[in-house]
């Protein structure tokens, strides 16, 4: 069971489905809830089950119920990937204070939710698992 952010497009939206075909069931979350759900219907495709969710992964409270749903729904994560990132194009003086806030939201703390929300049940379960924490320079102007 593998549990993946920013799994509307990019990076995440690839990873879902090479996995869904590789037999894996999976909890996809994305800010866009209608990529997210394209990304599901393309991996029901290879016959294994699949939830969605939009998730603002800035949000703590939303991290917690996206984890919820899916420990719910599934039991257990033997794979958390923490993809959802965002990037900015620009100088690094040419960015204000809001921007920087709305990047380390996203990007740093995104995936500090997600491992908060994710492994106490991972850890608790017993059964091990994999946490994958992606990053770009691209998320840095």
């Amino acid at each position: 069971m593998v549990a993946i952010t920013g799994a509307g497009s990019g990076i995440g939206r690839e990873l879902a489905l090479l996995c869904a075909q590789r037999g894996a069931d999976l909890a996809l979350c994305d800010i866009n809830d209608t990529a997210v759900a394209d990304t599901a219907q393309t991996a029901r495709g290879f016959g294994h089950d699949v939830i969605t969710r939009r998730v603002d992964v800035s949000d703590p409270e939303q991290m917690t119920a996206f984890a919820d749903a899916t420990l719910g729904h599934f039991g257990g994560v033997d794979l958390l990937v923490n993809n959802a990132g965002v990037g900015l194009i620009g100088g690094f003086l040419d960015t204000s204070r809001k921007d920087w806030d709305w990047l380390v939201s996203i990007n740093v703390m995104g995936v500090v939710h997600g491992c908060e929300a994710f492994l106490p049940a991972m850890i608790e379960s017993g059964r091990g698992g994999h946490v994958v924490n992606l990053s770009s320079a691209a998320g840095l102007p």
